[in-house]
């Protein structure tokens, strides 16, 4: 899933934000158990902590973590910016998005690559 976020907000800000729709979205498609990993090690922290953020976007941690509980069980985790790539690369295409793009059935051709990268860098 990708979409242009053009709300002016920072680095940790959208990546807040992100995490918040990638949460909502897997908790629609597939509420049983998760794993949600992301770079931004901010946001990683404040997703794992039971405490509210005082952060610009406390709100938004505060609102996904409500709706981690939806799943069966899940795992918030960090990882590094090498095992992330499919993150990035998204990210990049959305630039070009107008609206949000979706795939279910299938692994879009300019993500496979990546795809094959992360998952062995993700848990060495």
């Amino acid at each position: 899933m990708c979409e242009l976020l053009d709300f002016g907000l920072d680095a940790t800000d959208a990546e807040a934000l992100a995490a918040l729709c990638a949460i909502e979205f897997a908790a629609e498609v597939y509420p049983f158990n998760m794993l949600f990993g992301g770079d931004c090690l901010q946001v990683i922290r404040a997703l794992q902590s039971p405490e509210y953020d005082a952060a610009r976007v406390g709100h938004i941690y505060s609102l996904a973590r409500s709706k981690l509980s939806l799943f069966r069980d899940f795992s918030v985790a960090h990882v590094l910016r090498e095992g992330n790539s499919v993150a990035h690369r998204l990210a990049k295409f959305a630039r070009n998005v107008t609206g949000s793009q979706v795939w279910l059935q299938h692994v879009p051709s300019f993500l496979g690559q990546c795809l094959a990268f992360d998952v062995p860098v993700q848990f060495r």
